[in-house]
């Protein structure tokens, strides 16, 4: 065996479980990205800045509860957007998929929260081609079990979806796709937290003191 060959296959060993490993990472969220996702990165870590409960009413009368939380990423300082469905209703509803919205132009990663309380979780994350929305889907286990089971099993895991955003609004949106018992499909929908531009006073005080600093080297 030459040379070339006795240390090519352990290089390619070590590349190939490299790859392996960073599956149960982080991801980067591309435009038209798929990717399965193990809870393994949950983009939790950082404070709290907003944490409402949105009461949604579904199509078939149902209601469920959306946590619509914020959190300043404790690295980067920058948003990371976290929602929690939790079941209201006296019936047992099951996932299909959830879209959360407006993320254009933003870098995205997504992951579940393997630390937070709940049931359902979603196996895989994408991101449509325009970069909008980041859809959760192959929710496996799926159901949303009655209002008030036991082991916070009526509630979904905390998903996440990380960005480089620098600021928020209620400026986005999360669509609910599931189904009841009967497999008949179920939808609600509710403006929610994302990513916000910056406000004009604010991109006027940054072209300032750009300008300062322009000033500043020219004299």
């Amino acid at each position: 065996m030459s040379r070339i060959a006795r240390f090519a296959a352990p290089v390619l060993a070590i590349a190939l479980l490299l790859c392996i490993t960073s599956r149960t990472s982080a991801v980067v969220l591309n435009p038209g990205d798929t990717f399965n996702i193990s809870g393994a990165y949950p983009f939790a870590n950082g404070t709290v800045v907003q944490d409402p409960i949105r009461t949604v009413t579904l199509s078939n009368g149902a209601q469920i509860e959306v946590q619509d939380r914020v959190i300043k990423d404790a690295i980067t300082g920058n948003m990371n957007f976290g929602r929690m469905l939790r079941n209201l209703s006296a019936s047992p509803l099951y996932l299909d998929h959830v879209d959360i919205g407006g993320f254009t132009g933003w870098a995205t990663d997504a992951d579940w929260d393997n630390t937070s309380l709940g049931l359902a979780q979603s196996n895989q994350v994408a991101r449509n081609a325009a970069g909008a929305i980041v859809t959760f889907q192959n929710f496996n286990p799926s159901n949303l079990n009655a209002s008030g089971s036991a082991g916070d099993s009526d509630r979904s895991r905390f998903m996440y979806v990380k960005t480089d955003a620098p600021s928020y609004d209620v400026v986005g949106f999360t669509d609910l796709y599931l189904h009841d018992v009967t497999g008949a499909p179920v939808t609600g929908n509710v403006k929610t937290y994302a990513p916000a531009v910056p406000e004009p006073a604010s991109l006027g005080l940054l072209a300032v003191g750009v300008a300062g600093l322009l000033l500043r080297r020219r004299s």
